[in-house]
């Protein structure tokens, strides 16, 4: 019997060489490069976003440091962290009511100090937004980076393409 991870390496692998093969087989270089150079950036950031070896980095309650607990990838938390976790990337992309929702304050601002700044934790240690702009902030970054992605492909298949 072939190994668990036998399957998913055939799905992560072949696909993608039948279409690079495809191409080839076309003589569309441009093309060729474009989809290898998206193939790669996208398997790199599934891969840190949801498999790279980490630890879990929410702040904890007890001594304020960052949890040191493995986990597998960036979006991920421990088996202690989990709905916390959860609840600030809701918050940070905008939707504090689903975030207020799993049961942790980290949706709500708590009152300005005496001096005008921020307020740094709340009550279980979870930064607040006060401002309410980093989920705007969060999206143009997104944004942002999709258009990066999608000029240098462009930017390539020209390259390619005079190539030629």
């Amino acid at each position: 019997m072939a190994r668990r991870g036998s399957t998913r390496a055939f799905l992560v692998v072949v696909p993608p060489l039948l279409v690079a093969g495809s191409l080839h087989a076309q003589n569309r270089t441009g093309w060729l490069v474009a989809f290898v150079i998206l193939y790669l950036v996208a398997v790199v950031a599934i891969w840190v976003l949801l498999f790279m070896r980490t630890t879990c980095d929410m702040i904890t309650k007890t001594d304020g440091s960052p949890c040191g607990n493995a986990v597998r990838g960036r979006l991920r938390a421990c088996r202690y962290h989990k709905r916390q976790k959860r609840a600030v990337w809701l918050a940070r992309i905008g939707f504090r009511r689903a975030a207020a929702q799993l049961g942790r304050r980290v949706a709500r601002p708590t009152a300005a100090p005496a001096g005008g700044g921020r307020p740094a934790t709340t009550d279980d240690g979870l930064s607040i937004d006060k401002s309410g702009t980093d989920g705007l902030a969060v999206v143009c970054t997104l944004i942002s980076t999709v258009g990066t992605v999608v000029s240098a492909t462009v930017g390539v298949i020209g390259l390619a393409l005079q190539l030629l």
